[in-house]
């Protein structure tokens, strides 16, 4: 970093920083909305103790901290830099250093259920009351005894028991909203579910919608929306 690129990374933040500076636990281990002054588009950022997640865009493990100076509070995100201000309780103002009209808003997203709701067995409302032979591929006899196909969550991994079974490590992010796996489909080659988006969560019904990534016989994304899930009791 040149010796113009330090002093205007300290003139910007110095000017437009509160008086209190931004401390690491204002941010760690929480979800924002981060949105662009230029743009419509919004980004939901999962911040761990020492890397974040930008759930949307699929980028996993990718370090941050915050850094002081005097008054002044640098977000430091891999190897952008911004300096941040906190404008109230749980929202903060950020400017990219290196690009100086670049103003961003971050706004705490807050937790709207237990995480321990998602832990159990989970059936498709589509599949209750039914039998293996009311869908595709043909019914295979040794899968009678395992229908209705089910999700399994548990802490850190989801089972899918269809015909056959497959599984991934998952990630439920801070506000127990996102679920981000890459969970084979045991039928579609080439068929990955990516991110639950949970929009609804009791005691006996999850409503989400799925990122899905298609990768044979050609690339492609989707997104299934208002799939209707039941906890087995």
């Amino acid at each position: 970093m040149n010796r113009l690129t330090i002093f205007l990374l300290l003139f910007l933040t110095l000017t437009s920083c509160n008086k209190n500076s931004v401390l690491k636990n204002q941010i760690q281990n929480k979800t924002f909305n981060l949105t662009f002054e230029r743009s419509t588009d919004t980004l939901v950022i999962d911040f761990q103790d020492s890397t974040y997640h930008a759930i949307e865009y699929y980028q996993k493990n990718i370090p941050w901290r915050i850094s002081n100076y005097d008054q002044a509070s640098f977000l430091i995100l891999d190897d952008d830099v911004f300096g941040i201000k906190e404008i109230n309780k749980g929202n903060f103002e950020c400017t990219h250093i290196h690009r100086v009209e670049t103003i961003v808003k971050m706004e705490e997203r807050k937790p709207r259920w237990k995480k321990e709701k998602l832990f159990g067995v989970w059936i498709e409302e589509r599949y209750l009351g039914t039998d293996s032979s009311d869908f595709p591929p043909p019914p295979i006899e040794r899968i009678k005894s395992n229908w209705p196909p089910s999700y399994t969550i548990a802490k850190n991994k989801i089972k899918y028991d269809f015909y056959n079974k497959t599984e991934s490590e998952i990630q439920i992010n801070d506000t127990s909203e996102f679920i981000s796996l890459e969970l084979e489909n045991p039928i579609n080659i080439g068929l990955v579910d990516e991110l639950w988006h949970v929009m609804f969560l009791s005691d006996s019904i999850m409503i989400i919608n799925k990122k899905i990534q298609q990768s044979y016989p050609s690339y492609s994304q989707d997104i299934k929306r208002g799939i209707t899930l039941i906890k087995k009791r």
